[in-house]
């Protein structure tokens, strides 16, 4: 099990300081476009795992939820401009 130096496992708290420390370090946008990606992976690893027993239908179901992080650069991009947007008027 990984744990931090100090001989503790990392808790609640830990995550979120890492979570503020790597949107202030890269910025906000790209940290929601790494958080998107990482949740879609996600899903691909719990259906690597599975291996060949999943009917088609559910690899159906995989390709088509992979699509969406495919295209969530180029869908996210209104989305930032308005929150830069936002923020710049502030």
């Amino acid at each position: 099990m990984a744990r931090f130096i100090g001989g503790r496992v990392p808790g609640r708290r830990d995550v979120f300081r890492l979570i503020r420390f790597s949107v202030l370090a890269i910025g906000c946008e790209a940290v929601l476009a790494v958080g998107f990606m990482t949740a879609q992976r996600n899903v691909g690893l719990m259906l690597a795992a599975a291996g060949g027993s999943l009917s088609d239908v559910t690899w159906l179901y995989f390709a088509l939820s992979q699509l969406p992080m495919y295209l969530s650069p180029h869908l996210l991009v209104p989305l930032i401009e308005c929150l830069r947007g936002l923020r710049a008027k502030s």
